[in-house]
């Protein structure tokens, strides 16, 4: 949970789902989460983004505004 720790999950080849709040694509790191995006897509990951006006946006925006489901464990 965080953009480090996702950023290393990406890194491995290990995200089968990348979450991300609508908030992060209208902020300063919206090339950066592009990025990781196109990333994981190449990956063969899936990119959900969760509306910020959802009750799960509220509980992705506590985590750091994004977070991964890995396919296996990277560390």
């Amino acid at each position: 949970y965080g953009i480090g720790e996702v950023e290393e999950g990406a890194n491995y080849g290990a995200i089968e789902t990348l979450l991300i709040l609508d908030e992060l694509l209208k902020g300063g790191m919206r090339e950066k989460i592009e990025q990781l995006m196109e990333f994981v897509r190449q990956m063969r990951g899936n990119i959900v983004i969760v509306s910020s006006e959802h009750e799960g946006g509220e509980k992705l925006k506590a985590l750091g505004g994004i977070a991964a489901l890995l396919r296996y464990r990277v560390r």
